[in-house]
């Protein structure tokens, strides 16, 4: 049953990386399931008939590192829960709080030995880099793999009209995530074949020379695509928690105490660590340095993502229009139209995204639009950042008599209006229709009014500034401190506290700390960081007196692995992510698994 345990962990950690859910693989009860959930659910059956059968992994598993911040985290969910507005977010949250920790404790139970252990680790890095390689042919101008990924995402990830890596994943953020969680093991996996006395000490004498010389040029290829995919999703916040992995890592090597006897054999281990260690780290902040700098001068949208939080501030306009002449229905006239771009983006004037002119008509007394889709005026030139140019509209009355409120925009064709980056400063002016004059040769068949549409409907929900969402989780904090709104109530119930009508439901505080505590309260926030304070000091602690051998490199990456992602969580959230969680709660049992396996002979 071991085996069987260890080879559904192998299954679920090759499947972590591709949830395909679009469409879902089924719905039971209040949820729906995905291909990896069904593999999550082959893992807790096989760990169950594990449990079942051996006592030894029952003792085991009531001895597990961490029960106790665990036991307080699951408790707090399920008080939190039975308070909650929303209670079937709550039994969705518990589900996937309980399935983490299964895969936890599986973990723990399954890699046993060492070779186990690397087995795991290879199989988590060899699942992400396939998922980067299908990133990276996003880019590739030959290659349309979207069609291949659409099992996985419905569709690509953009910002400000530029592509934005996400591979297998739905989103760019997630697979930031997943790739700066997987760098730091396999930057660890590199060092432990770039010695031989490393590899001597695990594996034995069995690898040949040429053919570990073979796998470190391989890996390092595979750290190349990894780095590449990482810089591609366009992720601050993942480079500096791959940043502070890197500095773990430094850290790790020159803290480490030195034990009191220490035979000649361990001594050049130790010696020859600390060297690769630093060769290492040094070969991939090259390999950052290159890809980034390639990717900056390359990719002009790339330095502005990197100096702004969202696109909201690339989208800012002043329009000056003079004002129309009489007009009757489905008439169409120029007016000259003063643009002067107040962002930062440079707007195209040509290519398959270009910025031009257009405007909506509004009703008189009810804020909607009458007409939507305004015609498109195309601009002379590109427009940088600070310039003004005026431009010769085409303006097409609506088609029925009436009184409107004409407003001029900019539209990024196929991304956004400026309108709904809230960016464009104009001024509404209200016209009187006349009765259709007789049809020119110029003038289009006359046509009914199209549907209106809500003006709020088309409201820009989707780049929501930190600020904002915080101060709405602040205040729901303090009307709930003690169980919080409930598990996953912050999205559903954003809008009643940040005073708007409409809002994206899928929204999240973007920090794991504050949804935390505004979800669970004051119980499920310390309770997480419980978890996490003791998680990196036991990890930490056995890293401090261990020798430095090949299972400290490995226990050296999933810590540095935690505490990227840690520091990801300061501005982002994941946890309801199914492959990231599952990957969280591994990088949880391996940090700490590897010190019960140092001693162990490996045959």
């Amino acid at each position: 049953m071991n085996k069987v345990l260890y080879g559904a962990l192998l299954l679920a950690l090759a499947f972590s990386p591709f949830e395909a859910g679009y469409p879902p693989l089924g719905r039971f009860l209040w949820a729906t399931y995905t291909d990896l959930e069904g593999v999550l659910f082959l893992l807790a059956a096989a760990f169950a008939l594990t449990l079942a059968t051996n006592p030894e992994a029952r003792h085991r598993l009531l001895r597990l590192p961490l029960r106790l911040p665990i036991v307080a985290l699951v408790g707090s969910s399920v008080i939190s829960t039975l308070f909650a507005e929303y209670g079937s977010l709550g039994l969705q949250f518990t589900y996937r709080l309980l399935m983490g920790v299964m895969f936890y404790a599986a973990a723990w139970e399954a890699l046993s030995t060492r070779r186990r252990f690397v087995g795991a680790l290879l199989t988590f890095v060899g699942a992400g880099a396939v998922s980067a390689v299908l990133g990276l042919l996003e880019f590739a101008p030959s290659v349309d793999i979207q069609p291949l990924l659409r099992a996985f995402k419905p569709h690509a990830t953009e910002v400000g009209g530029i592509l934005r890596l996400s591979g297998s994943f739905e989103y760019a953020n997630g697979a930031a995530m997943y790739f700066e969680m997987a760098l730091p093991v396999l930057i660890a996996i590199v060092m432990l074949f770039s010695a031989r006395q490393l590899i001597s000490a695990l594996f034995g004498s069995q690898l040949s020379e040429r053919k570990r010389w073979a796998i470190v040029v391989g890996l390092c290829l595979v750290m190349v695509i990894y780095v590449m995919a990482l810089i591609l999703t366009l992720s601050r916040a993942a480079l500096v928690g791959l940043f502070v992995a890197l500095a773990v890592f430094a850290v790790g090597s020159l803290l480490r105490r030195r034990p009191a006897t220490l035979d000649t054999q361990a001594g050049t281990a130790a010696l020859v660590s600390r060297r690769v260690i630093w060769r290492s780290l040094a070969i991939t902040v090259c390999v950052m340095a290159l890809g980034g700098l390639l990717v900056f001068v390359t990719q002009p949208m790339f330095r502005l993502r990197l100096l702004t939080q969202n696109d909201l501030s690339w989208y800012r306009a002043t329009i000056m229009a003079e004002p129309l002449p009489t007009l009757s229905a489905s008439e169409i006239v120029t007016v000259p139209v003063t643009v002067r771009n107040d962002g930062e983006m440079v707007w195209p004037a040509a290519g398959l995204l270009p910025v031009r002119v257009s405007y909506h008509w509004m009703s008189q007394t009810e804020n909607v639009y009458l007409v939507f889709e305004g015609l498109r005026s195309l601009l002379p030139h590109d427009v940088g950042p600070g310039e003004t140019l005026t431009v010769l509209a085409i303006v097409q009355a609506p088609p029925e008599a009436g009184t409107y409120r004409l407003q001029w925009d900019l539209v990024h064709e196929t991304v956004t209006w400026f309108d709904r980056k809230q960016g464009v400063n104009s001024t509404i002016e209200s016209y009187t229709i006349g009765a259709p004059a007789v049809a020119a040769s110029t003038q289009p068949p006359l046509s009914a009014m199209p549907p209106p549409v809500d003006v709020q409907s088309l409201s820009d929900t989707s780049s929501v500034e930190r600020s904002n969402l915080w101060r709405a989780a602040w205040a729901m904090f303090r009307a709930h401190p003690i169980t919080g709104v409930g598990p996953d109530g912050f999205r559903n119930l954003y809008g009643e506290y940040a005073g708007v009508a409409q809002w994206n439901r899928n929204i999240y505080t973007n920090n794991t700390y504050i949804e935390m505590f505004t979800n669970l309260g004051l119980l499920g926030g310390l309770a997480f960081l419980w978890l996490a304070a003791l998680a990196l000091w036991q990890a930490g602690r056995a890293l401090l007196t261990s020798q430095r051998g090949p299972m400290w490199l490995l226990g050296l990456g999933a810590t540095a692995s935690l505490a990227a992602f840690f520091t990801h969580g300061v501005v982002d959230y994941f946890l309801f992510s199914t492959p990231l969680y599952v990957i969280f709660w591994f990088l949880l049992s391996v940090s700490g698994r590897w010190v019960t396996l140092k001693a162990e002979n490996v045959q």
